[in-house]
């Protein structure tokens, strides 16, 4: 998935794959990644997210998605921003791996209820690492994971 970053609210999505078309029944290609996550969850991504391209470094984020058939899926996405020349984020990369699923394979599913984060770790790719001092919040989250 390739995602821009358009404003703090707005992280369009600008390729989605085969995998998350597929995933969620329609191509969510145009739409606002941040919409899929209820509002706790998403000022907590849109803060990490921020972190990744304020600081580059790559983000893993596992979330625990529950399916309306009751089943539960854990996936883990990694982020990476890719840089313009002078440095700013312009896009956001993001991969993702189905870590394990409540009913074997997910290709036929219905769409998942809103995920949750359950772990999140930060990766140094030569920029140094974001200082999380100044924000409990994402301190505790990265801690507990």
């Amino acid at each position: 998935m390739i995602m821009e970053w358009l404003k703090t609210d707005y992280l369009s999505i600008r390729l989605a794959g085969t995998f998350f078309s597929e995933r969620l029944g329609y191509d969510p290609t145009g739409k606002s990644a941040i919409d899929y996550f209820p509002d706790a969850t998403a000022d907590i991504y849109k803060q990490f997210l921020t972190l990744v391209t304020v600081q580059p470094c790559v983000c893993n984020i596992t979330f625990v998605s529950m399916l309306k058939t009751g089943a539960s899926v854990q996936s883990e996405f990694q982020y990476l921003p890719m840089l313009s020349r002078d440095r700013k984020p312009i896009y956001i990369l993001s991969a993702a791996i189905v870590l394990e699923s409540s009913r074997g394979r997910i290709l036929d599913i219905d769409a998942p209820e809103y995920p949750k984060i359950v772990e999140v770790s930060l990766l140094d790719v030569g920029y140094g690492m974001p200082d999380l001092s100044k924000n409990k919040t994402l301190s505790d989250i990265i801690d507990a994971s």
